[in-house]
């Protein structure tokens, strides 16, 4: 069950593109999962976040990336 989508937000240089897995379920748990990957254009940065379990406190669900080519 659930579905990938994906988007691109705002204009050139600070696009953001999105990941978004909705409604997946969980892989040793009852019920589904919401999580957005956020790819940044100008650092090149990554942000995920689990929107399954917005109660929690944000810092505990947010992580940065950040990626050198």
């Amino acid at each position: 069950g659930g579905d990938i989508r994906y988007w691109v937000k705002g204009t050139s240089p600070t696009r953001v593109f999105i990941v978004e897995w909705n409604g997946v379920p969980g892989y040793s748990s009852n019920g589904t999962n919401t999580v957005q990957e956020k790819l940044y254009e100008t650092t090149g940065n990554t942000t995920s976040e689990d929107l399954s379990h917005p109660s929690i406190a944000d810092d505990i669900h947010l992580f940065n990336i950040r990626y050198s080519l």
